[in-house]
């Protein structure tokens, strides 16, 4: 996941730090209740996400700024899309999923 951190316009210039931030993700998906969910990085990202057919939706939430989720998921596989924004971050990242 990428991300810049600690925004601010200093003297009229926007100014952050960015860097790339990876790790492990656990994902739950129970296809009956229509809800895919999960955790990583000692639960600085969590995903409250949504199955509809092969189609995922919802919301994560990265250090407590919310952003959204898209993605597809098939039978023993899935693949998303996150991203999200605050007043001082930016993020945005993805993830591909096999059943274990």
């Amino acid at each position: 996941m990428a991300r810049i951190r600690n925004i601010d316009v200093n003297n009229g210039f926007l100014t952050g730090q960015s860097d790339i931030v990876s790790g492990g993700l656990v994902l739950n998906a129970d296809f009956g209740a229509g809800t895919l969910t999960g955790s990583g990085g000692g639960g600085a990202l969590t995903v409250n996400g949504t199955l509809s057919g092969q189609n995922i939706g919802g919301t994560v939430q990265y250090l407590g700024t919310t952003g959204q989720l898209t993605g597809l998921a098939g039978s023993d596989q899935a693949i998303g899309a996150f991203h999200g924004n605050g007043d001082t971050v930016v993020y945005g990242g993805g993830f591909i999923a096999d059943a274990n």
